[in-house]
């Protein structure tokens, strides 16, 4: 009886005692990028054959119908595979995080398209992770929006 009785006492002084304070640290604040890191990316992108680049922020790269994909294709263009390790290599030197958006509007009923943009997403990922990208460098997501088959955004 004395050992729970000491116990319980042990137990009331330790929970009387103040609590140790904790000191929080300011979170930390990613920048967006700056005029000229967007030009420089501008300039980048430039040099891709067939894109379209979007004026205004945030940097949107189109990719329109017949560059990488036919209307109603699954598979890229002959010679989207140059247009996919060029796409790489610019997401890679960019240093910076995008958002993929992939469309299809073949002209079929509409959950036709839906099923063809997923499984663009899956091809396109498939080959993005053998090129070395990380899920968070090019985040893969289907758009049921009009708009071009494949639209990059610069994640700020």
């Amino acid at each position: 009886m004395r050992l729970i009785i000491w116990m319980l006492s042990l137990l009331l002084l330790v929970s009387c005692a103040p609590a140790p304070e904790v000191k929080s640290t300011p979170p930390i604040r990613v920048e967006g990028p700056s005029k000229a890191e967007v030009d420089k990316l501008r300039q980048l992108w430039s040099q891709v054959e067939g894109v379209v680049i979007a004026d205004g922020d945030p940097l949107r790269i189109s990719y329109p119908t017949g560059v990488l994909f036919a209307a109603s294709a699954l598979l890229p263009m002959p010679g989207g595979i140059a247009q996919l390790d060029t796409l790489v290599q610019n997401i890679k030197n960019s240093g910076r995080d995008w958002r993929l958006l992939v469309r299809a509007h073949s002209g079929e009923r509409g959950d036709y398209d839906q099923t063809l943009a997923a499984a663009r997403v899956n091809i396109l990922k498939t080959y993005l992770d053998g090129a070395g990208l990380t899920q968070k460098q090019a985040r893969l997501k289907v758009d049921n929006n009009p708009g071009a088959p494949l639209e990059l955004q610069l994640v700020e």
